[in-house]
């Protein structure tokens, strides 16, 4: 809470919902609301693989690109990735 009340850190803690400030904090209250209904990323090292190649994939395809050419070849850069570096 000290870190919120100084920086506006909104606290990963799940217990705090009803604290001063949080409660009253509609950006907060908005973000915990959306945290609800998410999930987890896997701590893995092949998610690594990922975020490159998927990022790529953005601005082609808001540009009009085939989405499924782009898609695909995300998935076979993501395969490279990890293939990669399970060989390390």
């Amino acid at each position: 809470m000290k870190d919120f009340k100084l920086n506006g850190t909104i606290p990963a803690r799940t217990d705090v919902e009803n604290e001063a400030g949080i409660k009253d904090n509609e950006i907060v209250k908005a973000y915990i609301e959306q945290v609800k209904h998410s999930q987890p990323m896997p701590n893995i090292l092949e998610t690594n693989a990922f975020w490159a190649p998927a990022t790529a994939t953005l601005e082609p395809i808001w540009n009009g690109g085939d989405i499924m050419k782009i898609l695909d070849k995300a998935a076979d850069d993501i395969k490279l990735g990890i293939a990669q570096q399970s060989k390390k």
